[in-house]
């Protein structure tokens, strides 16, 4: 029977070799830890099973990273990853590379405002930006807009 399964990409509750296909989108880059992450994918996927994902290059978000460097300190981002990263990471873990392609899709935001809106719409969160005192108040947000 078909399943369809939202869990942790870490820690998945199912058993050893129970999967034919895994797949994930736009949820790599906000996992810290990728090596984790595979050597769990690897875990639940059959003999001669199929992970297919996308997920956001290296040069996603750069603008708005520039800006809070520039604004002061500040909680990083996750870093974005190279695709040449993501497949010797694949590589490492078992995995075969079948098919692999790398797009470009530029979107502008007419402030940092708009593109954290965007983030918090996709769910995207980091644990510490509640805690950082440097990423509150007008006066932080005035200090990005002005380096955007």
């Amino acid at each position: 029977a078909e399943q369809i399964i939202q869990a942790d990409i870490q820690d998945m509750p199912l058993r050893d070799a129970s999967m034919d296909v895994a797949f994930s989108s736009l949820a790599l880059q906000w996992v810290p830890d990728w090596k984790k992450a595979f050597s769990e994918i690897r875990r639940v996927l059959k003999t001669g099973g199929i992970l297919c994902l996308t997920s956001l290059g290296q040069d996603t978000l750069v603008e708005l990273r520039e800006s809070l460097q520039k604004a002061g300190p500040y909680m990083p981002l996750l870093p974005f990853r190279a695709l040449s990263d993501l497949v010797t990471v694949l590589m490492q873990h078992g995995f075969q590379i079948i098919d692999k392609k790398q797009k470009s899709h530029v979107r502008y935001y007419s402030s940092p405002k708009h593109v954290f809106e965007m983030l918090k719409g996709l769910g995207s969160t980091h644990k510490g930006w509640s805690t950082t005192k440097h990423m509150k108040g007008k006066d932080w947000l005035k200090r990005v807009e002005s380096t955007y």
